[in-house]
């Protein structure tokens, strides 16, 4: 997602999922496109996607062992202009996030040559 020139990463980690299903109507992800609706609807456009920004970070940095990338904060996102928003295509950029972080990441099969703790087997 492009803000203001510069590129920020967006991933549903599990923590992120947890953060989105608070805001949701009885913790309820299912009632998601709930949070888009009414007077609430940017606040939780804002927190949704600092915890999906968060997310993105964990997984580079954990998952993936790169340096943590910059995150987009409530308080950065909360300065920003509506228009901003729409410019930038926010509710696609939080389809897509969402889509990714839902693929299946574990391997069906073991590494030719390692172990599960990934050192070499004989």
């Amino acid at each position: 997602m492009i803000l203001n020139g510069k590129e920020y990463g967006l991933y549903l980690t599990t923590q992120a999922w947890s953060e989105i299903a608070a805001l949701c109507p009885d913790g309820n992800f299912a009632k998601f496109g709930s949070l888009m609706e009414g007077q609430d609807s940017m606040k939780n456009v804002v927190r949704i996607l600092a915890a999906l920004s968060r997310g993105y970070a964990d997984y580079e940095e954990i998952i993936l062992g790169h340096k943590r990338p910059e995150v987009l904060t409530e308080k950065y996102l909360s300065a920003l202009s509506p228009f901003v928003f729409t410019k930038a295509g926010v509710m696609d950029e939080i389809t897509n996030a969402m889509q990714g972080g839902t693929e299946q990441e574990i391997q069906t099969e073991p590494v030719k040559g390692k172990n599960a703790e990934g050192a070499a087997t004989a």
